[in-house]
């Protein structure tokens, strides 16, 4: 794995990429709120694959520099230049993680060279009269008032049984501590337009991400049993209204690469098979 920086529209953007095969398909992944690309590097350095896997940090994240106010837009327009600097006028295929998902879905619209975007626990719009209530109660996860907070956000993203392990394991709390309080102080400022304008924002979220949906032949939803933050009820009532393709991975939280790498990876070698057959 390369690990480089890439000045990117005035931003200092962390990228992540293997040795490249010239005959493979290239996607690009898109992480999720306040992660990091470093989320799939378990994949970048899985040997065989058919494919070449690419990641970068989103602009206010792990180390990728923030000049501007941060919104989903913006991020659009961050990995739209990236893909244009990075791979010219290659084909590309996305694949993206929850937040990235809207990244995703809104570059499938105006960049042609996007031939299919994998959508892993995507975010979601609804509905639903009481989504806003819903998303509401998730806000101290996105910006953490406290000590509790971190660890509740944290412990919430794995499966049942991944979350009775940790969630009686000290150790493993305080290393949440040390890894993610400075979240308290950051994450009210950093990410204020980001979160309480946008991602729990149910009008937005219906009249900005519900359109994108409607790009069905070129999107696949990869989405999880046990995911708290996008519950499986309202994936599925997303997917029945626009007619899209599934799979649902057993026995998974939000965090999905962390059991089931290897499912998500048979996923997308078996669909770009079938991708570039069509070609």
């Amino acid at each position: 794995m390369l690990k480089k920086e890439l000045l990117i529209n005035n931003e200092n953007v962390i990228f992540y990429e293997q040795n490249e095969i010239d005959d493979k398909p290239n996607v690009l992944f898109i992480h999720g709120f306040g992660d990091t690309g470093q989320r799939v590097l378990p994949l970048i350095e899985k040997k065989n694959k058919n494919y070449n896997l690419y990641a970068l940090d989103l602009p206010g994240n792990n180390g990728t520099t923030h000049k501007k106010e941060l919104s989903l837009n913006y991020y659009v327009e961050i990995v739209n230049e990236l893909i244009r600097t990075k791979f010219s006028n290659k084909p590309i295929y996305l694949a993206a993680h929850s937040m990235g998902c809207f990244i995703a879905l809104k570059l499938l619209k105006i960049n042609k060279n996007i031939k299919f975007a994998f959508l892993i626990t995507p975010v979601i719009y609804s509905n639903d009269l009481n989504y806003q209530e819903k998303l509401n109660n998730k806000k101290r996860f996105f910006i953490p008032q406290n000590e509790k907070d971190i660890i509740d956000s944290q412990l919430s993203l794995f499966d049942p049984d991944s979350y009775e392990k940790f969630v009686q394991n000290e150790k493993f709390k305080q290393a949440i501590l040390v890894n993610q309080k400075h979240k308290i102080y950051e994450n009210l400022n950093k990410f204020n337009k980001l979160v309480n304008e946008e991602l729990l924002n149910a009008k937005f979220l219906v009249s900005e991400l519900k359109p994108l949906y409607k790009e069905k032949e070129k999107i696949l939803i990869i989405y999880s049993e046990f995911d708290n933050f996008l519950p499986k009820d309202f994936v599925e009532a997303v997917i029945k209204e626009n007619d899209l393709k599934s799979i649902l991975i057993k026995n998974a939280g939000h965090a999905i690469f962390y059991n089931a790498t290897n499912e998500i990876n048979n996923i997308i070698e078996k669909q770009l098979i079938i991708e570039e057959n069509n070609v």
